[in-house]
């Protein structure tokens, strides 16, 4: 089965499972969201709207929230020398299509999870997945961690803009961090250079581009994050290569020297485990 769906002014053609990008709605990853205005279902009984089909919608399981790339519309007027520029982006939102429902029915299926999730402190601790005091304790990590990346990014000629960390909690409540920081995926470096004339030209910030590979997956292959991706061209792998040798010589300000040890054992050897 198919749906029909208008959602911000737009049509789009969906079924179960599919992953599309669609103009904004509200909510945060991983919440399921129930879109009514069903303008045909397609299957062995198709169904036409009149304009919506009666008692259909469709769920969806919100992906992510961005915005698309800004669009600059330049418009000239007789006079001499003048002319308007404005500016604009469109929010977006990529779901993931849950379910296709009828009569009225509500939402089954519950999220397939494995997305970030944005919460504020209070509703961490009513989640009870986390102490109090196991919260202070990642603040002050995550402090104290973001204020040396500021510094070290400085001076590197760079803008720490944000990040994320990720972290654990020992048997007896330390708190520990659990994964990589500062590195450009899971951080958005500015070039500081000339972050503050983009900024007065109403332009975005230079950063690194971390979104090499998943453009390619998304624009060339068709990929959309189900299911096992496609293998990469070998042109493809060795520009990502490139551009991630760049941004740690950038980041580190060290040299790349390549480590042709067998991945598992070298990164076992680097953090002293056995």
């Amino acid at each position: 089965m198919f749906a029909v769906i208008k959602t911000g002014g737009l049509q789009y053609s969906v079924a179960e499972d599919q992953v599309v990008r669609i103009g904004r709605i509200e909510g945060e990853p991983g919440q399921i969201v129930q879109l009514g205005e069903v303008l045909m279902l397609g299957g062995d009984k198709p169904q036409l709207g009149t304009p919506s089909v009666s008692g259909a919608s469709v769920a969806v399981e919100i992906v992510e929230q961005s915005r698309g790339a800004k669009v600059i519309a330049f418009k000239k007027r007789r006079r001499k020398n003048s002319r308007r520029k404005r500016g604009h982006r469109q929010d977006y939102t990529v779901v993931r299509i849950s379910e296709i429902l009828t009569g009225g029915a509500a939402p089954t299926k519950a999220a397939k999870g494995g997305h970030d999730v944005s919460v504020s402190a209070d509703e961490l601790l009513a989640q009870g997945e986390v102490s109090a005091a196991e919260l202070e304790q990642a603040e002050a990590i995550a402090h104290r961690l973001f204020a040396f990346g500021q510094a070290r990014a400085a001076e590197r000629g760079l803008i720490l803009a944000d990040t994320k960390y990720e972290m654990g909690v020992l048997a007896d409540g330390t708190v520990v961090v659990i994964d990589e920081i500062h590195t450009p995926d899971s951080s958005r470096y500015w070039h500081a250079d000339d972050y503050e004339a983009r900024l007065a030209r109403g332009e975005e910030p230079r950063s690194l581009d971390k979104e090499y590979v998943r453009r390619w997956l998304a624009e060339q292959a068709g990929y959309t994050g189900d299911g096992p991706p496609p293998p990469l061209p070998d042109d493809v792998r060795v520009e990502a290569a490139r551009r991630y040798i760049k941004s740690f010589e950038l980041v580190t300000g060290r040299r790349f020297e390549p480590d042709p040890r067998e991945p598992v054992a070298r990164i076992a050897a680097a953090l002293g485990a056995s």
